[in-house]
Formats: C-alpha cells, structure tokens, sequence
C-alpha cells in the first residue's frame, strides 16, 4: 500500500478482464450481477459490507521512517500521513475515503483511486475512482495502465487495491468468490416477497354448523371484506349468525422448513465476509457470552 503511493516499482503482473471478474450473471441461483441488486435485498450483507467499512476506516494510517540502524519510526512531517490520517482530499476526510474504499473491496473486489502529488513528487491528495468505470491493460513493456472516464493513468498515477486475486492483477469480491451462496439467497428473498405479494394462503377457515347457500355464502363474505377493510374496526369483533367457527391456518412443515434454510442463508452471508452471526442481528442460539466474545473477535 505504501510502496505504491511513493512510486516504488510494482511486480510484473497479468490481467484479468472485468468480464471475467464480474460476468453477466455470477451465479445459477438468482440475479447477481450486480452489487447493488445483492445489498438491496439482502439485508446481511448489507450490514456485513457496513460493519467491515466502518471498523476498517477507524483504524488509522500511520507512516513510518526505518533509520539506518533498521530502527523504525513515526513519518508524521510526510504530507502522505497527513492525506492517510486526516485529509485524503479536499471533499473528503480520511475516514470518509477509507471507509468508501473499504466498500468497494467488499462489492466490487477492487478499489481505485487517483494520485495527485506536489512538484517534489510526495502525495498530498487521493481522489475515488467508481471501480466500474475502470479498466486495466498491460502494456507492451509490462505496465498496468487505468483507464477511466475518458482518462488514461499510468500504474503510478492510481492507487489499487485489490481483493483475493486469481492472476495479481483484478481481484474477487466476497460477492463473486460465494456468488452460489447469495444467488440461493436472493431467491429465497423473492419467493418470501412473492408470497406476501400474492397472499397465496388463507389466514383461516370460517365453517357453519349448517350448510350456507351459494346467496348467503357470498353476503357472509362480503360482511367479512368489508369489516377487514376499514381502519375503524382495527382490534373489533365481527358478529356473524349460524353459529361460525373459525379454525386460522398455522404454518406448514413446508413453511417452516422455508424459514429454517432462509435463516442458514442469512448465516451462510455472514459467513463468507467473516463477520459473526450476532453481530449482525443473527441471534437464534446467542447467549451473553458468546455475545460477547464474538464481539471481541470482530475487533
């Protein structure tokens, strides 16, 4: 990381097309191709990405000097500490830009960023590149070059960090590498969704003790309809002739084995960003302790 920002040269290197890291589809079992698509329905990942950026971008940047002795020291007069510790630029804090950084690793498996350095050379501002807008070539003589935005960097011109590599050069996001686990997730998010949609199951059997006509059927429906649509008879009683019973229809083995294999998912989701189970509100077999060694183990 340090060595890419004061321009040390960089080991020869391969490239991966975006193509390949990404694709059209990352997995057989739902939509994901897209990052976004995956956090907008699963809300695990959503706060794995949030936790792992958030602790990731409180723990600063120090800058050390290693003196001719080997002895190593604090680095604070170079102006690559202060773009690192406080101020990576002037829109953004260093918090911020580790912490957005930190976001794209997780999703895209890449992160970019440009760097601007002063007439001596020494770097006094960062600025984020969108991962999807950048591509690398390799050139004739071994270089990375980024292109983005209609603009062509040279390897010491962009900071980039990537993610578990296949060649050293893209790197895989926890999205792509486990793309099986989140697509059967997001199938399972859809089907839930459907469900509610759709209504597909009565909440109950209403039965009489004697047999209604098809007239009396329909007018006992309608009673029903027209009571469960307005708010004023909110927590009221219905009163019905004939004697009714109503028997509510509970959940099936079939629905509860659903509910089971949607919760393994959500574990299965924490699991591949390693972030324990409760720390993101998975909390089926928490107790204090294990609560609370979890925790430090997170940190």
């Amino acid at each position: 990381f340090i060595n890419r920002l004061l321009g040390r040269p960089e080991p020869e290197t391969r490239v991966l097309s975006l193509t390949d890291v990404y694709g059209a589809d990352m997995g057989v079992h739902g939509d994901t191709s897209s990052p976004d698509a995956i956090l907008s329905n699963l809300s695990t990942v959503a706060a794995c990405v949030r936790i792992r950026s958030e602790l990731t971008a409180g723990v600063g940047l120090h800058v050390f000097r290693r003196g001719p002795d080997g002895a190593r020291s604090r680095a604070d007069d170079l102006s690559l500490y202060d773009v690192l510790h406080n101020v990576a630029n002037p829109n953004q804090t260093a918090f911020e830009f580790r912490e957005i950084m930190v976001r794209d690793l997780d999703t895209r498996g890449n992160c970019y960023a440009t760097i601007e350095r002063d007439a001596a050379g020494q770097v006094i501002a960062l600025y984020r590149l969108d991962p999807s807008t950048v591509t690398v070539e390799k050139l004739a003589n071994g270089r990375l070059r980024y292109k983005a935005g209609g603009q062509v960097f040279l390897a010491d011109e962009i900071l980039h960090v990537r993610g578990p590599s296949k060649d050293g050069v893209l790197g895989l996001s926890p999205l792509a590498i486990s793309s099986g686990v989140y697509g059967l997730a997001m199938v399972q998010s859809k089907t839930a969704v459907k469900v509610a949609e759709n209504a597909v199951r009565a909440s109950g059997v209403l039965s009489f003790d004697q047999k209604l006509g098809s007239l009396n059927r329909e007018m006992v429906k309608a009673a029903i309809k027209t009571f469960s649509a307005s708010n004023q008879n909110s927590g009221g009683v219905l009163v019905l002739d004939g004697g009714p019973k109503f028997d509510p229809i509970e959940l099936s083995s079939a629905d509860m084995e659903f509910l089971a294999s949607r919760k393994l998912a959500n574990e299965d989701c924490a699991r591949c960003f390693g972030i324990p189970p409760t720390v993101v509100g998975i909390v089926d077999r928490a107790t204090y302790s294990n609560v609370e060694h979890e925790g430090r183990a997170l940190v």
